[in-house]
């Protein structure tokens, strides 16, 4: 059994253009006139050329084992980080980035049998990965 450490495991971000419509999917607070100033903030975003105003978030996890490259990958579609894009995504308090990192890693250990990692060390790699 191969037992992955956090410092082994490369993690990668990468932001792509949504293809969902961001007017009706912005957002659904109940009162139309605060979803449609979302929505022009965003689309305003968008035209600034800032991709994480409505983008597809693809978290990548990358290791070796006995010298094979093993990858995993996890999508978010629909997200609106228009302030600080990837710091913000990356943040603590968000949540997607960590449960995203470990779908990553689920992902990748779904292809071997012999590769486990233990929660300590799920948690050491969101730490890290968070801060950057």
């Amino acid at each position: 059994m191969n037992y992955l450490k956090a410092e082994n495991i490369e993690i990668q971000v990468n932001v792509q253009d949504e293809t969902i419509p961001v007017r009706g999917n912005a957002l659904a607070s109940g009162d139309d006139a605060i979803d449609k100033q979302a929505e022009e903030e965003i689309i305003a975003q968008l035209e600034q050329g800032n991709v994480w105003a409505w983008a597809t978030v693809e978290v990548v996890a990358r290791f070796i084992v006995n010298g094979e490259m093993i990858c995993g990958q996890a999508y978010l579609g629909a997200c609106s980080y228009p302030v600080n894009g990837e710091r913000s995504f990356r943040h603590p308090e968000n949540g997607y980035f960590a449960m995203m990192i470990g779908d990553a890693i689920i992902d990748a250990i779904n292809m071997r049998a012999d590769i486990k990692i233990t929660l300590a060390e799920k948690v050491k790699l969101i730490e890290r990965e968070s801060r950057r």
